[in-house]
């Protein structure tokens, strides 16, 4: 059973107060090693949200919390094993403004994740004798969970030039995250920008899109805890869509 419910009040004609509660599961993998509990998870989350009358302008401000037990990864023979208990809690704002021919959006996370409790099999040392590796549990609990930087924030804006013409762009920032639940290295803050510039005619449309184009030189994970790869540099590419209707 995974039960959620949730309700929200009406503070004024455009603002509400908002909570929701749920838990959920997911069955143990047929491969794991050691228990077979199930992995669990439990969410708590509130806020409020404004809409204006005309609808254009939105904004909303949301606090979270969320638990998982019985996490299950791969050990060192990659095999998976149940290994503890992650929590992850913080607040999110996002706000937008629309009107006819543009828009602007924000959007600002704070999450703070952390291993409550989780011990894994891997590598412990070395025999002095054999030069072998020596197989052992290492306890992790304490440190921060991988891939989940405490800050995240985009902002968008898109513009209609009229006669077809579309324009879009991105920024998006977040700060130094960890690769592995062994917080052995981090990746450096980072920033981005993405743009695309595009004309629409009849059925047809073409794009000029620009990826990266701060030329951002940061990392995303590679082989386990082990390396990492470079993300790709700036890119410029050119996308055409045509649009057939088909009548019956």
């Amino acid at each position: 059973v995974s039960p959620f419910v949730g309700a929200s009040v009406e503070l004024a004609p455009q603002a509400r107060a908002f909570a929701a509660f749920s838990r959920g599961f997911s069955p143990a993998s047929t491969l794991a090693l050691g228990s077979k509990e199930p992995e669990e998870t439990q969410q708590v989350e509130g806020g409020v949200r404004f809409v204006s009358e005309n609808g254009r302008v939105r904004a909303a401000l949301t606090g979270f919390e969320l638990t998982r037990n019985d996490i299950t990864i791969p050990d060192g023979s990659g095999q998976p094993r149940p290994t503890g208990d992650q929590r992850s809690r913080g607040f999110e704002v996002e706000t937008s403004f629309d009107r006819e021919r543009g828009g602007v959006s924000f959007n600002y996370a704070y999450t703070d994740g952390i291993l409550t409790r989780f011990r894994e099999f891997g590598i412990v040392g070395i025999d002095p004798r054999t030069f072998q590796p020596i197989q052992g549990v290492l306890d992790r609990s304490g440190n921060g969970s991988p891939f989940a930087p405490k800050h995240l924030f985009s902002a968008r804006v898109r513009f209609d030039l009229g006669k077809g013409v579309l324009a879009t762009a991105a920024f998006r920032a977040n700060s130094e995250q960890f690769i592995s639940e062994d917080n052995a290295f981090a990746i450096p803050s980072a920033q981005f920008v993405d743009a695309a510039l595009s004309y629409n005619r009849g059925n047809a449309r073409i794009s000029v899109i620009g990826d990266n184009l701060l030329d951002e030189k940061t990392f995303t994970r590679g082989y386990a805890s082990y390396s990492v790869l470079p993300v790709q540099p700036r890119r410029l590419s050119v996308r055409l869509d045509l649009r057939v209707d088909r009548k019956r």
